[in-house]
């Protein structure tokens, strides 16, 4: 499996036009938006990755996030767009002398505000406080009454209580946890949006930052809302990073683009035939022969590098053997 992954993610032909664009804009900052637009499965994600890989020894540095995934957190549930976005800031960045101190920080806390406690336990906890206050009703009005009377109670009084009457309160106990967990979740976001901020502008002071986001339309609309109004964006297009260049590969021309000097558009369009047919040939060895008839020029199939990589191993076998 791993070889089959770093084959298919070394997928790269035929785009020096495009990386040269992309390293006159990362030294040069004075385009701040870089739109990379071509249709599904063109080459986009080859390309941020080449030009991430190839500008390593650069007097820039680059930051490349997927936005098509994100890893588990606590409790195995989805890591919030925020901190997964966070934690590849301190992966990547760190070894590059960004100062991480108080986002290590802040992280933790965020992640401590995040989930204190499940939604069920905050239900469970609430239900066993109301069951316990209103038992000690009911004993009240049996007391008083010598008898159950029909009739409801609600959270200021009563004589009696209904299985409805419990069904109503477990919702309101639900409802509420839920919305102090949204609360909880807008704080923490907050704290690590401002720590970001103060992070990266201090690094992008001393050096310049090309941020990579990469599969636009495959991420929410609370991960690209919070891109475009919250955070980065804004952070890039409004200068208040001193040097970066924030690069966006999507499959259209966003809402978002303007057509001014912060913007740039690089387009990546299909790739001759031929450049296919001599990336499998020349570079995964892959006999003419084995090639499918309806090989289109911007595909790469699985089938094909797992043929090449059999083909391959079954050479050096070859040449191997007594």
């Amino acid at each position: 499996m791993s070889d089959l992954t770093s084959a298919t993610e070394s997928d790269f032909i035929d785009r020096v036009q495009q990386l040269g664009d992309l390293g006159d804009i990362a030294r040069n900052v004075e385009k701040r938006i870089v739109l990379v637009v071509g249709r599904r499965q063109i080459g986009k994600t080859s390309l941020l990755k080449e030009f991430r890989d190839s500008t390593r020894s650069q007097d820039f540095t680059c930051f490349y996030y997927d936005l098509a995934t994100r890893p588990p957190d606590l409790d195995n549930e989805e890591k919030p767009f925020f901190l997964a976005i966070a934690d590849e800031i301190l992966l990547q960045l760190e070894p590059q002398g960004m100062e991480v101190t108080q986002l290590e920080s802040d992280i933790a806390a965020a992640r401590h505000m995040r989930a204190p406690r499940s939604h069920m336990e905050q239900l469970s906890d609430a239900r066993a406080m109301l069951d316990r206050h209103l038992g000690k009703r009911r004993a009240g009005v049996q007391e008083t009454t010598g008898a159950r009377r029909e009739g409801g109670i609600d959270f200021h009084g009563g004589t009696a209580i209904s299985d409805s009457q419990f069904a109503a309160r477990d919702q309101y106990i639900f409802e509420k946890s839920r919305d102090e967990s949204e609360e909880v979740q807008a704080a923490a976001k907050g704290l690590v949006t401002e720590s970001l901020k103060k992070t990266l502008t201090a690094f992008t002071s001393q050096r310049c930052v090309v941020f990579l986001f990469d599969h636009w339309k495959r991420s929410n609309d609370d991960t690209r809302l919070w891109l475009i109004h919250s955070s980065f964006f804004n952070w890039v297009r409004y200068r208040q990073f001193p040097k970066a260049v924030l690069v966006i590969a999507s499959d259209q021309v966003e809402d978002w683009y303007e057509a001014s000097r912060d913007y740039a558009t690089i387009k990546v369009a299909e790739l001759p035939l031929e450049a296919v047919i001599v990336y499998w040939v020349d570079r995964m060895h892959l006999p003419r022969t084995k090639l499918p008839g309806d090989l289109r020029p911007y595909r790469f199939p699985p089938l094909l590098t797992l043929l090449a990589q059999e083909i391959s191993y079954e050479q050096s076998s070859e040449s191997g053997s007594p």
